[in-house]
């Protein structure tokens, strides 16, 4: 894995959280910064990622202050 990738899918961390929500381990995965998740230039990363984690019944909250 290059460093800085932008698919989620192939970072080891979100592996992880994929693989939490898959066996029902976690109900929220809270985001303070959307690009967290993937880089604004790679957002469709972005958006697959989240509706991944809402299909598995794990909720996604912003918590970007305001």
């Amino acid at each position: 894995m290059a460093r800085g990738e932008p698919d989620p899918g192939r970072r080891e961390g979100r592996q992880r959280i994929r693989e939490l929500a898959e066996g029902g381990a976690v109900a929220a995965v809270p985001v303070r910064w959307p690009a967290a998740i993937a880089p604004e230039s790679a957002h469709e990363f972005r958006h697959r990622e989240t509706r991944w984690l809402q299909e598995h019944g794990v909720r996604t909250p912003d918590t970007t202050p305001a």
